[in-house]
C-alpha cells in the first residue's frame, strides 16, 4: 500500500505561492529593461551620440590572464545591439532551462519549494537579491574601517551613457575570462577524461556535441558521462573538488584584477571575491548563461531600472523600479533570514543525533 504524499505545511505553502509572485514581477522586469536600455541608448540624444562613437579594437578576456583586442572599428551602437541580443538569448535560456519557467510557475504550489530553483528565473531574484545585500553588508564594513570602493576616477568622470555601455560590455568579456573559458575547458577536460575512463563509445558529432555542452551547459555533460551532477545530487554532492578549486581560484583572480588592472580601490576585491563565487557556482549548477544574466544584473539592469540617468527618461516606470528596489531588499533580507533558520535547524538535528546514546546490545 503506498503512502500518503506528505501534505506541505502552511508556511511552506505560502512560501511556494511567494517565491513564484516574485519570480513572475521580476521575469517581467528583466524583459522590460531589454528594451528599455536599447530605447534609451539608441533614441535619446545623448545616448545616440555614444552609439555612434568607434572603438578602437575589440577587447577579449579569455582564462583570466590572456586579453587582446581584435583589429576591428565597430561603433558602440553596433556592439551594444550584441549584447542586447546575448542578454536576451540568455533570457530565454533561462526561461526553457533546466525546467522551463511556466512549467515550474504552473505546477509550483504542488511541487516541492527546492524544486521551483530547477529553473534559474525562478532563483536569479533570491540569488541576486541576497548577494546585493551581501555586497552592500560588506563594502558597509569595509568603508567603517576606511577601506572604501570606489571606481577609477577616469571612470566617473565619463558620461552616463559611456558608463552604461561599458558596464554592459564588462558582463560578456568578464563572464567570457573568469568563468566560461577557464571553468569551461576544465569541465572539457573533465568530462572527456570521464568519457574515456568509464570506455564510454560516442559518434564524431555526439563527441563534438559533449565538448560544447560541457562548456555551455555542464550539468548536462556530465549526466552524459555519468558524473555526479547539481541537479540530481544538489550542490554539496553534484560539485567535485577540482571545479570547487576552479570556483574559488577563478573568483579569487576576478576580485584581484578588479583591484590591480581595473584600478579600483582595493575595497573592490572581497565583495568582488563574494560575487566571483556565485558566479562560478551558477555557471556548474545552470549553465554559461546563469553567470551572465547575474553579472547582468548587476551592471545593466540596475543601471537601467534605478539610475537617476536612465529613469529621468521614462519616469511612468519610477512606481515599477520602486517596488522592484523595495522587493529586491525584502527578498534579500527575509532569504538570509529563512536561510540561518534552516542552519540553525540542521546544526540542532546534527547535535541531537550526535549526543545519542549508542544503542546497547541486546543479550540473549
Amino acid at each position: 500500500m503506498m503512502e500518503p504524499e506528505k501534505r506541505r505545511s502552511d508556511f511552506e505553502e505560502i512560501l511556494a505561492r511567494t517565491i513564484i509572485i516574485v519570480a513572475c514581477f521580476f521575469a517581467f522586469t528583466y524583459f522590460l529593461t531589454i528594451v528599455l536600455g536599447p530605447v534609451i541608448f539608441f533614441f535619446t540624444k545623448e545616448g545616440a551620440a555614444v552609439s555612434v562613437m568607434h572603438m578602437n579594437g575589440v577587447p577579449v578576456c579569455l582564462f583570466t590572464v590572456i586579453s587582446f583586442r581584435i583589429p576591428v572599428m565597430p561603433n558602440a551602437g553596433e556592439v551594444f545591439l550584441f549584447l542586447t541580443g546575448v542578454f536576451f538569448f540568455c533570457l530565454l535560456a533561462a526561461w526553457k532551462f533546466r525546467e522551463s519557467f511556466h512549467s515550474v510557475v504552473r505546477k509550483g504550489t504542488l511541487c516541492p519549494t527546492g524544486k521551483l530553483f530547477n529553473n534559474f528565473l525562478v532563483a536569479m531574484p533570491i540569488i541576486t537579491s541576497m548577494l546585493l545585500i551581501v555586497f552592500l553588508i560588506v563594502t558597509s564594513l569595509q568603508s567603517s574601517v576606511g577601506v572604501q570602493t570606489e571606481p577609477p576616477p577616469e571612470f566617473q568622470q565619463e558620461p552616463p551613457f559611456i558608463q552604461f555601455f561599458e558596464l554592459s560590455y564588462a558582463v560578456l568579456i568578464e563572464e567570457i575570462g573568469f568563468r566560461i573559458s577557464p571553468i569551461g575547458l576544465f569541465l572539457i577536460i573533465r568530462t572527456l577524461e570521464a568519457k574515456i575512463r568509464k570506455g564510454i563509445m560516442l559518434p564524431g558529432w555526439e563527441r563534438l556535441k559533449l565538448f560544447f555542452t560541457a562548456l555551455i551547459y555542464p550539468d548536462k555533460a556530465k549526466k552524459t558521462v555519468g558524473l555526479k551532477t547539481v541537479s540530481d545530487f544538489g550542490i554539496r554532492k553534484g560539485i567535485s573538488l577540482g571545479e570547487w578549486i576552479m570556483i574559488f581560484l577563478t573568483a579569487f583572480v576576478f576580485g584581484l584584477a578588479h583591484f590591480l588592472v581595473g584600478n579600483w580601490t582595493v575595497g573592490k576585491i572581497i565583495p568582488t571575491f563574494v560575487t566571483g563565487l556565485v558566479f562560478g557556482l551558477v555557471y556548474i549548477a545552470y549553465g554559461a548563461y546563469a553567470p551572465v544574466l547575474l553579472h547582468w544584473f548587476f551592471n545593466y539592469y540596475t543601471w537601467v531600472l534605478f539610475d537617476e540617468n536612465a529613469i529621468v527618461y521614462y519616469p511612468y516606470f519610477l512606481p515599477i523600479s520602486n517596488l522592484a528596489a523595495l522587493l529586491i531588499f525584502a527578498v534579500g533580507i527575509t532569504g538570509w533570514i529563512i536561510f540561518a533558520i534552516i542552519g540553525v535547524k540542521k546544526l540542532l538535528k546534527l547535535k541531537a543525533r550526535q549526543s545519542e546514546p549508542s544503542p546497547s546490545l541486546v543479550r540473549t
